[in-house]
């Protein structure tokens, strides 16, 4: 099976606090974070392996974490199981463990992360 994790063109991740998920983020995902400031916004930009999907953390009025939304899986092409202890080191959770992907596509897991946003993880190793 193959699962295809070049279709999203952006994303954008409500945060409260902005420097607490800036933290996170770039100390799970081990990645540099650039910030920009429009108008009252505070956006960190993501991105996430070879394809470079890009996406950002955002905090502005109207933007909201919630663990009811969408589920959006990232794929940092990082192995899961230390990306996976990082969470919980940082502020998040970890909410359903790493699971194997049938048919050998890897692995995925379900996490919190410091601003109450649920999130999926997806890797090619454990």
């Amino acid at each position: 099976m193959h699962i295809n994790t070049t279709g999203v063109a952006w994303f954008e991740i409500p945060v409260e606090i902005f420097s607490r998920a800036k933290y996170f983020y770039s100390r799970v995902f081990e990645c540099t974070i650039p910030t920009q400031q429009i108008d009252s916004h505070f956006v960190g930009l993501l991105t996430f392996g070879q394809s470079k999907t890009q996406g950002a953390i955002i905090c502005a009025e109207g933007y909201t974490p919630s663990e009811q939304g969408p589920l959006i899986f990232l794929n940092p092409e990082l192995a899961l199981a230390p990306l996976l202890e990082r969470v919980n080191k940082y502020g998040g959770k970890v909410l359903a463990p790493a699971v194997a992907i049938p048919g050998g596509a890897g692995y995925y897991a379900i996490i919190r992360d410091s601003e109450g946003n649920r999130l999926g993880i997806s890797a090619t190793d454990e």
